[in-house]
């Protein structure tokens, strides 16, 4: 089924005339009872009577009307959920890396990450190099981390070096000095 056979039937119904609609579609009144026409012998069903110079929809065009301007509804918030998912600053992004990668880099990263995308919820696993693999190949996670690259199946990155701070008490120094 023709999206643009439904658009035509919803506007053709609230509009009450082939020209109205027409016009607010901006296609010619024959392409446009062309679309009436196919969508009738698609369905399968008369949806309007003539009556004077307008349609009035019959009472099967009546009870389709609805469900067609839910789809039409449905297809829009789908096109929409596209546009924001196109732009990458919402949804879920299902992360996959060792626990101490988890706990040493990502839990620092991830609040100033969230900051930045706050409506993008990452969910993280707990995977080693081998698992990661065969999780991105089934599709459960989105990103792998991992110490060593991850072959020629998957496009990688190197990261650049973390910088590392190794703190102790004086005492503890001073100690190893002696020794």
């Amino acid at each position: 089924m023709d999206l643009r056979r439904l658009r035509t039937f919803v506007a053709v119904a609230e509009l009450g005339t082939v020209s109205k609609a027409a016009v607010r579609l901006r296609i010619g009144q024959p392409a446009l009872s062309r679309q009436i026409a196919d969508l009738q012998q698609e369905l399968g069903l008369r949806l309007f009577d003539h009556v004077g110079r307008g349609l009035v929809l019959t009472a099967e065009g009546e009870q389709l009307l609805a469900d067609c301007r839910r789809v039409l509804t449905d297809f829009d918030v789908v096109r929409e959920r596209a546009e924001v998912l196109r732009r990458g600053d919402r949804g879920v992004l299902k992360v996959a890396a060792p626990p101490h990668t988890i706990e040493s880099v990502l839990s620092r990263f991830l609040p100033q990450y969230a900051e930045h995308f706050p409506n993008v919820h990452v969910e993280l696993r707990e995977a080693l190099g081998y698992e990661q693999s065969a999780m991105l190949e089934r599709g459960e996670v989105h990103l792998g981390i991992r110490l060593k690259q991850g072959g020629p199946r998957f496009d990688s990155r190197v990261l650049p070096p973390a910088e590392a701070l190794a703190a102790s008490a004086t005492s503890l120094i001073s100690a190893m000095r002696v020794s």
